[in-house]
């Protein structure tokens, strides 16, 4: 069981390997920013966390979290709004 594991995470982030080029291609700034934003609150930072592992994997290291229900605040839109991407994380969908 935990050799067809293996060989299905590694086929699966060859298949990702070019979207992850793609994404990366379309970037315009060489030191992007992400703007996570969480569905809803993540005190613990739980799915910011693997967000943000997936994020620098790739080679993108500014990923900042944005809570719009507990811990909003206002001024931190402007970060958020200029960042090179949005990531709107999604909810519990089971």
């Amino acid at each position: 069981m935990r050799r067809y594991k293996t060989s299905h995470n590694s086929f699966y982030l060859e298949c990702m390997k070019g979207m992850n080029e793609a994404l990366l291609g379309m970037l315009e700034n060489t030191n992007p920013k992400v703007g996570y934003i969480a569905s809803q609150s993540d005190p613990c930072r739980k799915f910011f966390k693997k967000a943000k592992d997936f994020y620098e994997s790739i080679g993108i290291n500014s990923i900042n979290y944005f809570d719009i229900e507990e811990e909003y605040q206002k001024e931190n839109e402007g970060w958020l709004f200029n960042s090179d991407i949005i990531h709107l994380s999604s909810g519990n969908t089971c």
